[in-house]
């Protein structure tokens, strides 16, 4: 049909679309293709809508000529006949027709020009065609795309374009959906029409190019078109849908639109800027916003349009003569606020234009400054750079630092010809370049001094200027070469020292590598004046002269001492050959040579300890002997050695500690030697547990801790108002530190088990000493400690405990060994518990060791427990099965006994609460015991009397009553006749009529019989 004719032409593009950009042509275009009988309907306009179909049948006919072309008049008049016979049988095609007649209407108003129509004249055809609103918003969608379509036949950008689409958009009424789904109605016929060289490899060919021009059109539109979407997520869903089609990431999509709004916008400001077209800064930021130019992009473009125009003002080719006037630095100053520009950034742009012009009038003033050889010419010079600062509307700051660049720059090329004439050894042009540079230093600085320009931060004007230039070696080659110079005549003048000061910063060298250079050159000279002076009498002209060698030479002070400390090291070193002791007269003589040095013995400490170390130390060793006990006078002595040998004190107790240390590794030796011969002989002897290694192992080991009091290794020291001794050495790390613990183990077996008791009150006296000589740690110790004072309590209250609970004495002595070895309480309170429970545990399994139980064994255990507060569940965890026997058998032994009687229960009740049986189980115990009991003296009553023991029937019976009592019941008697029981019972009735005369309890009794036996009357 013709509507999806042009519905196609439209969605695709074809050819026969017009190449065309403005509205009026592309709608008009549209007209044209448009099929006569629309096109008469339109011109019919509403009048058609109202007079029904009849005019519309007239019109059909009245075109049915152009609807069925010939070039034989006959036969087109025959398809008129028919066009008109179909318009009268075909109503409703014709209605069709019309309403789509309606989009035709539109094109025709919109061919006026889109400046021409209003949206609702467009609004009111849907009416007036008889269109509902969504078909005719359907239809309007289409003239979108074909207009969209017509735009995307040429590739270039046309702003025209943009601005005709997004009027369309309002005038048509389309929503932001409606846009989108056309614009990705004309991106696929874009891509479909175009995709084989949109999808080429070689972008060079002319034709992919262009379609990559026609994508880059399409992009910047569409673009465009989703930014007017007020909704981000339908921005967001559109743009997407569109990068997908083209496989383009949102990147690359965005990149591509924005190089096509640049020329825009760039020419834009060109006009503004540069052509002077009035512009305000809000206009700029609606047109960059309409074209989606971002801010990064726009701020670049307006820093190269100001750099344009400052430029076109300065006119650079002039040199010289190029300059700013004040109108145009006003004239700069509106670009700068209409462009947005910060001060500091138009500032920068035009520092950078004119820099390289103020650069050549730099080069220009120090060339003059250099040709005058001094700074006598500053002021001039100073004046002309101020008049072009002005001149080319320079900032202070800039002009200040194009300045110091320039000079720097200078002086680096001067420092480069020093190093060249290094690298090619030649000595003399190395150091003739360096002169030449500390002067031109000198000069520059005196005028970036008077231009205002020296650095704020205060760093020297030339420091670093080698740095990346220059190697390491080449700056100290260079710095040593100009000093070397200086030194001949073994003088360093004030000029001299300030020139090696300006080199050092202009080298970049440090302080600290200067004064090695210097010292390395002028140290020997020095060295020699001081070893010059010393040689003779320590005279005052003697030192005047190495000051004044001193003062001529500038060196350092620290170097000065250094050199001083040699020289007197050197004369000592002299005296102590082959560990000579220093005498008194040398010891003088040194003390003159530090005077005469200015050296405090602090300083010579050192030197002293490196010289005399191994003669104070044979002194020491000759002072300790054989025993180590040092009279008093020898440790004075000992101190009027180390003030002769200026030792510090420090260094002398040191080096006291290192031989006191040795004696005692002999000490320990012997000691260790000692308890390997007495294990070895222990192990001969079978023996068992800790018993001690015997007094031999113990006198070593006190000869060692009286030598660290005798040495006074180990002295008294107050901490927080606490007094403790402590240890200035020990034997720690020169033994294995498992040998060091097993030492300290036998000697406190020692202490507690030899049979002297004053000897073991000494060993223990000095147990705390022992560990501190040992250098055993607070963990070692009290490990050891632990596990012997364990086994100690264990093995004393185990024995103790076995004739009562521990009373008074044996406390006492438990506390003095917890006391002794500072065992903490809860660690003894641990130690006793398990001495009680093992008391009731050992007495337990020895009664059950046994074949039989027996009644006062099981007393005597409950006895012990109940004294040593022993819970036998709780505290040992009996066996149930355990306590079930032992209360059967004292129950049975209470029955016995008629402490345990039916009137009487309470001891019951005691021995449950001692074997922590509970009431029910213990009920069924005793059931179970009585019905035992019964049944066996009934039968052993019958045993008895079947041997015609009469006495014995009656002693089993009264047995076997005793535990009836407590819970009557028959018992099962099946090998025990009817008669038999009626005899027993006779026999025990006659013996009870016999005995005297009937009690409550006998006839009782002969009644608990009868239940016992289960008769009910005995046969006679």
């Amino acid at each position: 049909s013709a509507p999806a004719s042009r519905r196609a032409v439209a969605s695709a593009a074809s050819p026969l679309a017009p190449r065309m950009v403005a509205a009026q042509d592309v709608y008009e275009a549209y007209l044209q293709q448009e099929t006569p009988v629309r096109q008469k309907i339109k011109d019919l306009g509403p009048a058609a809508a109202k007079g029904g179909s009849t005019a519309l049948v007239a019109a059909a006919a009245a075109v049915g000529y152009v609807l069925m072309p010939s070039s034989r008049i006959a036969v087109n008049a025959v398809g008129a006949a028919a066009t008109g016979a179909l318009g009268l049988v075909g109503r409703k095609k014709i209605d069709e027709e019309r309403r789509e007649a309606a989009s035709t209407a539109a094109a025709a108003l919109l061919k006026r020009g889109l400046s021409a129509v209003t949206a609702d004249e467009i609004a009111s055809l849907a009416p007036a065609f008889g269109v509902d609103k969504p078909r005719y918003q359907k239809q309007l969608s289409e003239l979108f795309l074909y207009y969209l379509s017509a735009c995307l036949e040429g590739k270039q950008v046309l702003p025209a374009e943009l601005s005709e689409l997004l009027q369309l958009k309002e005038l048509l009424g389309m929503s932001a959906a409606q846009v989108g789904n056309q614009v990705y109605a004309a991106g696929r016929a874009l891509y479909s029409r175009h995709r084989a060289y949109l999808e080429s490899d070689v972008e060079s060919e002319p034709l992919a190019a262009d379609a990559q021009a026609l994508l880059s059109k399409y992009i910047f539109l569409a673009e465009r078109l989703f930014a007017k979407d007020e909704s981000e997520e339908g921005y967001r869903y559109e743009s997407l849908r569109a990068q997908r089609l083209f496989g383009l990431s949102p990147a690359d999509w965005s990149d591509r639109a924005e190089a096509v709004a640049v020329p825009f916008y760039a020419g834009t400001l060109d006009k503004a800027v540069l052509q002077a077209v009035p512009a305000t800064a809000a206009q700029l930021g609606g047109m960059r916003d309409s074209l989606g130019v971002s801010e990064a992009t726009a701020a670049q473009l307006h820093r190269d349009i100001f750099a344009k125009k400052v430029s076109a003002l300065l006119s650079p080719d002039l040199g010289s003569a190029a300059a700013l006037t004040p109108e145009d630095r006003a004239a700069l100053d509106g670009v700068t606020e209409l462009l947005g520009l910060g001060q500091p950034e138009a500032t920068e742009v035009v520092a950078e234009l004119t820099a390289p012009l103020y650069a050549q009038s730099l080069s220009e003033a120090l060339g003059a400054l250099d040709a005058a050889g001094d700074a006598a010419g500053c002021a001039p010079l100073v004046s002309g750079l101020a008049t072009r600062q002005q001149q080319l509307g320079m900032g202070a700051d800039a002009a200040a630092e194009a300045l110091r660049g320039a000079v720097r720059g200078s002086a680096a090329e001067k420092l480069g010809e020093a190093c060249k004439a290094l690298r090619v050894q030649d000595s003399a042009g190395a150091v003739s370049s360096l002169r030449s540079l500390l002067d031109y230093a000198d000069r520059t600085t005196a005028l970036v001094e008077a231009a205002g320009a020296a650095s704020e931060s205060g760093a020297p004007l030339y420091a670093g200027i080698g740095d990346g230039v220059l190697r390491d070696a080449e700056v100290l080659a260079l710095y040593r070469l100009v000093l070397l110079q200086a030194l001949q005549s073994k003088a360093v003048s004030a000029a001299d020292a300030a020139a090696l000061e300006s080199l050092r910063l202009i080298l970049g060298m440090s302080e600290v590598a200067a004064a090695r250079v210097y010292e390395a050159a002028a140290g020997p000279i020095y060295r020699s004046a001081v070893e010059e002076a010393v040689a003779g009498e320590l005279s005052a002209a003697a030192k005047q002269a190495v000051a004044a060698a001193l003062a001529d030479l500038a060196l350092p002070a620290s170097s000065a001492a250094s050199i001083g400390l040699e020289v007197y090291s050197a004369r000592l070193s002299g005296m102590v050959e082959n560990g000579a002791i220093l005498s008194e007269e040398q010891s003088e003589q040194l003390k003159g040579l530090r005077a005469f040095l200015g050296i405090e013995d602090e300083a010579v400490y050192a030197v002293h300890e490196q010289a005399c170390a191994k003669a104070y130390r044979t002194s020491v060793k000759q002072v300790m002997g054989n025993a180590g006990a040092i009279p008093d006078e020898y440790w004075s002595g000992l101190d009027t050695l180390r003030e002769r040998m200026v030792l510090s004190p420090d260094t002398a107790q040191a080096l006291f500690v290192e031989e006191a240390q040795a004696k005692m590794c002999e000490f320990g030796t012997r000691a260790l030697e000692a308890l390997q011969e007495a294990q070895k002989e222990a192990q001969k002897g079978d023996s068992k547990g800790d018993k001690g290694i015997g007094g031999a192992v113990s006198s070593e080991v006190l000869n060692l801790v009286d030598f660290a009091l005798a040495a006074r290794v180990l002295t008294p020291q107050s901490a927080d108002g606490v007094e403790a001794e402590v240890a200035a050495t020990s034997l720690k790390g020169k033994f294995e530190q498992r040998a060091l613990n097993e030492l300290y183990r036998q000697y406190l077996i020692e202490a507690f088990g030899g049979s002297d008791e004053a000897q073991n009150q000494r060993l223990l006296t000095s147990l705390g000493r022992l560990a501190l000589v040992l250098g055993l740690e607070s963990h070692e110790v009290n490990k050891v400690h632990n596990e012997l004072g364990s086994i100690i309590i264990r093995r004393y209250a185990g024995n103790a405990i076995k004739a009562g609970p521990l009373g008074a004495k044996e406390m006492q002595f438990v506390d003095s060994i917890r006391a002794t070895l500072e065992l903490p309480q809860d660690r003894i309170d641990a130690l006793l518990r398990d001495v009680r429970l093992n008391r009731v545990a050992a007495l337990i399994e020895a009664m059950f060791e046994k074949s039989n139980l027996n009644s006062d064994e099981i007393r005597k255990v409950l006895s012990e427990a109940d004294l040593l507060e022993v819970n036998l569940r709780d505290d040992l965890d009996v066996p149930k099965a355990r306590l079930e026997k032992m209360f059967s058998i004292e129950m049975e032994a209470l029955i016995e006994g008629d402490e345990l009687t039916a009137d009487d229960s309470s001891a019951l009740l005691e021995l449950c609460e001692s074997l922590q049986i509970e009431e029910e189980r213990a009920a069924a115990l005793v059931d179970e015991a009585v019905s035992k009991r019964c049944t066996g003296g009934v039968l052993q009553a019958t045993a008895c009397m079947r041997r015609g023991a009469s006495k014995e029937v009656v002693k089993e019976l009264d047995r076997a009553l005793k535990f009836a009592r407590l819970s009557p019941s028959s018992v099962a008697l099946p090998s025990v006749g009817e008669n038999e029981k009626g005899e027993l019972y006779l026999m025990y009735q006659a013996n009870s009529a016999a005995a005297s005369s009937p009690t409550a309890q006998s006839v009782a009794d002969l009644e608990l019989l009868k239940t016992v036996i289960g008769i009910s009357q005995p046969q006679a």
